[in-house]
């Protein structure tokens, strides 16, 4: 019985995994699409570092809705700006420590709060 559970577990995992692959080539082929701003490609220039915090800094400059989206639509030197996700999981999953390894690569920005 516990096997079983085990393996339903698994598969649930396994098709919300390709379920957030497919969403993300959803969203590189739509940035694709779009073609950027000169507000964006001067945000890009000014973050291209790969710290993420010159990036931060450098949207908090924006001063309206269009620079926002214009700066999150433009890929950084063959890099990709992923959407904003949510880390989903049961109690005891080590949802905690992906947060924590994720907030602290260099070119991943965690939220504030958690």
């Amino acid at each position: 019985m516990r096997a079983a559970a085990r393996a339903r577990a698994k598969w649930q995992l396994l098709i919300s995994a390709a379920a957030v692959a497919c969403f993300l080539c959803a969203q590189l082929a739509m940035l694709r699409r779009h073609s950027a701003s000169a507000a964006a490609t001067q945000l890009a220039n000014t973050a291209s570092q790969c710290d993420g915090t010159a990036f931060v800094n450098a949207v908090a400059k924006c001063t309206s809705f269009a620079c926002l989206r214009a700066a999150h639509s433009v890929p950084h030197e063959g890099k990709f700006n992923f959407p904003h996700f949510f880390i989903i999981g049961y109690p005891k999953c080590a949802t905690t420590s992906l947060h924590a390894y994720l907030e602290k690569h260099p070119q991943a920005l965690g939220s504030t709060p958690k």
